[in-house]
């Protein structure tokens, strides 16, 4: 109980801290990537591994989380060491911070923006196509199993996932940032609602929470740079409202828990949001003690160019601890967060010296989108910033080793140069 206590006196005194000197200034003043990336792992990683060491929930305590409280110390002690070696790569080089305003919108080629935007349809109709209808549709049929549908769309999707992600979900999303700050006419209205409901449907299409509370978030993100929203407990307090009643109907009405109490569905929301991603990273830390350290065999390997097999840890961990998943016909996987590969590949070096680089080059995005801002204000560049703000939040709950060969870090990149082209009469 001891143990506990200054545990928690620990969590609040030093995120304190490290939130008011490291952060708080550019969350009131700009909103940045660094500031929205800390906001995501401290609710996740370190919150999350603090309560998940407090409190005992069902689904880990039928695993039998709680017979081992190393594990579990070692994930909060985990937390811990990343959020210092993160704050201070960050510091490593001099921040350079610029509040964006007067958007010039002369850049957008507008022929290349609706060549995107059509391709875009397309792909999404024989997304659709190809599975015979998404899950969303199907949400109401007793004799259908969400969940393998599901892993239909995802995981084990038949197709090349990585072309209907950038077509389906990158593409769309970028261009509604953009649309979002170009000057409203009748016509741009219409493109604006139309991007806005497809993005909507498409974070829900296949049944996952996460992409519809990261577009809701996007879409706060967007209004705080239009000043059209400024930081009050009063808007705080409705915007957690609003939050807390979209992930409670969502669970309600399409998550299939409605005959679950009030109770039951408010340790399901708590344990969703602070401690299914965490989570996972006991496993990792089971799987090394077990095994041992990886030294790099998780690390990507593009075109099997090196003498070795990546080994896909999500999807070993539900292989080795989830079994059972697999005899459904589900592709599952057991992600978590960014140095929870290092951490199985290099112990708790690798997490101090991932967390570290990773803080400074975080930083260093920020560095150059402010850098471009200083040259010119054109809504492609901002676009391109709020996108990659919303980008990096997915390595609270991921790898980040493979972040050079991901195409939605490269091709946002590539759509907005070529959105810049002037072609020649």
């Amino acid at each position: 109980m001891i143990f506990k206590f200054v545990i928690i006196i620990l969590l609040f005194a030093s995120s304190y801290f490290i939130f008011k000197y490291f952060f708080y200034k550019d969350l009131v003043q700009n909103i940045n990537i660094v500031t929205v990336f800390f906001c995501f792992f401290y609710a996740f990683c370190f919150v999350g591994s603090t309560l998940l060491f407090l409190i005992e929930f069902e689904q880990e305590k039928y695993y039998g989380f709680y017979n081992n409280y190393n594990y579990l110390f070692t994930i909060w002690l985990l937390s811990y060491v990343s959020l210092i070696f993160f704050s201070l790569g960050t510091i490593l080089i001099k921040r350079s911070n610029k509040i964006v305003s007067q958007i010039d919108n002369s850049y957008l080629n507008w022929t290349v923006f609706y060549i995107l935007l059509f391709m875009s349809f397309i792909y999404t109709i024989d997304y659709r196509n190809s599975l015979g209808g998404f899950p969303l549709e199907k949400l109401f049929n007793i004799s259908e199993n969400l969940s393998l549908l599901r892993s239909n769309a995802t995981n084990n999707y038949s197709g090349k996932l990585f072309i209907v992600n950038i077509f389906v979900v990158v593409i769309p999303q970028l261009l509604f940032i953009i649309v979002s700050f170009v000057k409203k006419s009748k016509k741009q209205n219409i493109l604006y609602i139309y991007l806005f409901l497809f993005n909507v449907f498409i974070s829900i299409s296949t049944l996952e929470k996460g992409p519809l509370i990261k577009f809701i978030i996007l879409l706060l993100i967007i209004k705080i740079i239009k000043k059209e929203i400024r930081f009050n407990i009063k808007k705080i307090i409705v915007f957690t409202a609003l939050f807390l009643i979209i992930i409670y109907s969502m669970y309600y009405f399409i998550m299939g828990q409605s005959e679950k109490s009030f109770y039951q569905l408010n340790e399901i929301i708590l344990h969703r949001i602070f401690i299914s991603q965490i989570s996972s990273l006991y496993w990792y830390i089971n799987f090394v003690d077990f095994n041992g350290f990886l030294m790099g065999l998780s690390f990507p390997n593009p075109g099997g160019f090196l003498p070795f097999k990546s080994i896909s840890l999500p999807v070993k961990m539900v292989e080795l601890y989830k079994p059972n998943v697999g005899l459904t016909g589900v592709v599952g996987s057991m992600p978590t967060v960014y140095y929870g590969d290092w951490y199985a590949n290099f112990g708790i070096i690798g997490v101090s010296v991932s967390s570290f680089f990773f803080g400074y080059v975080l930083q260093f995005f920020d560095n150059y989108f402010n850098h471009r801002f200083n040259k010119t204000n054109n809504i492609l560049t901002l676009s391109l910033y709020l996108y990659m703000i919303l980008f990096f939040t997915k390595y609270s709950g991921t790898s980040n080793t493979g972040i050079l060969f991901d195409y939605s870090f490269v091709v946002p990149f590539i759509l907005i140069y070529t959105l810049k082209l002037k072609w020649k009469n």
